[in-house]
């Protein structure tokens, strides 16, 4: 009969542990790095939809020539024209709030209205021409919000430095946001592995995929038709390591774990940190993303992922990883100056 009194316990235990685990701070370093990297990106994809000169025909109302939808809408869901219209001049207002909010999110200046911001215009502007909303849009809205409730402002920013004269002040942040994103990436990658249904992903289709995707003019960067056949293997290997690399990301977040815990020990502990899982996860996302780069147009999706990353670092590692840079550029530079 003792079960009634323990259970609550245990709840209470767990609950506990909870809150005290999103309570815990952290310096500020790895999440500056991801709004300096997000703002940037989405900076450039705005810059380059105005230099295209296409703002109009992407988010004008159909009425006036462009390609927005929404007015044509029962009902629009878009705030933007419930407040000032469905007009060209919508169009460009919100435009031009997502160009600057997004600049000003990786200056650092006035950080959490700047992410929100740009929240809002990316929200009304897929609203306006839902089919151009892209995955990684979607991804990247939510991070916003996650840098919205962060102290990602609080370094390598204007914002830190009209607080405290300095871009790497020596303050504390909550640790969760950036927690949470790393959860969300491991998710996106996982979900992404096990919805690629098509056979030539897997043994069964020989590996195929990346060989006929670089073949397709739609996506690939250039003509590779003369010589990709004579490096199938490769191609094969290529796909291979992608599949392995998505699917596998739960072992990434089991590392993680595995290394705040290190101090229990276990077998499963020791051969996560003698293997590297991480460094290895890591390495095969840096690959896959740099390579998409220079094989297929996707536009700001690897850029948009590799921004991500610095969240898989915890601060203190960034920081000693900056020490012992610093400390080997002063060693190297020791004989050359006394000489």
């Amino acid at each position: 009969m003792t079960w009634p009194m323990t259970w609550p316990g245990r709840w209470r235990t767990r609950w506990r542990w909870w809150v005290s685990f999103c309570a815990e701070r952290e310096r500020p370093t790895s999440l500056a790095l991801v709004r300096l990297g997000v703002g940037l990106v989405l900076f450039a994809d705005f810059a380059q939809v105005a230099h295209l000169g296409v703002v109009d025909v992407l988010w004008g109302p159909s009425s006036e020539g462009g390609l927005g939808v929404a007015n044509t809408l029962p009902g629009t869901p878009v705030l933007a024209h419930a407040w000032f219209g469905a007009s060209l001049a919508t169009a460009r207002g919100l435009h031009a709030l997502a160009l600057v909010s997004s600049l000003t999110l990786a200056l650092g200046l006035f950080s959490r209205t700047s992410a929100l911001a740009l929240f809002f215009a990316s929200t009304q502007l897929a609203a306006i021409l839902p089919f151009a909303d892209r995955g990684i849009d979607m991804l990247l809205r939510n991070v916003l919000l996650l840098l919205a409730c962060s102290g990602a402002g609080a370094a390598l920013s204007l914002d830190a430095w009209r607080r405290h004269r300095a871009l790497l002040p020596d303050v504390t942040v909550t640790a969760w946001p950036r927690r949470f994103l790393v959860l969300q990436l491991v998710w996106v990658y996982f979900s992404a592995g096990l919805h690629k249904s098509q056979l030539t992903w897997w043994p069964a289709g020989d590996f195929g995929a990346l060989y006929l995707i670089l073949l397709d003019p739609h996506f690939a960067r250039a003509d590779f038709s003369s010589w990709l056949a004579d490096v199938y293997p490769l191609t094969q290997l290529g796909t291979a390591a992608t599949m392995l690399f998505e699917v596998g990301a739960p072992l990434m977040g089991l590392s993680l774990y595995f290394r705040r815990t290190a101090h229990r020990g276990g077998v499963m502990r020791s051969v996560f940190a003698r293997l590297r899982v991480r460094e290895v996860w890591i390495a095969l996302g840096v690959a896959f993303h740099v390579g998409l780069v220079f094989t297929l147009r996707l536009g700001i999706f690897p850029f948009g992922m590799l921004a991500l990353y610095w969240a898989f670092f915890t601060p203190d590692e960034l920081h000693d990883a900056a020490s012992r840079w610093r400390t080997r550029r002063a060693m190297t530079a020791a004989p050359s100056s006394s000489s």
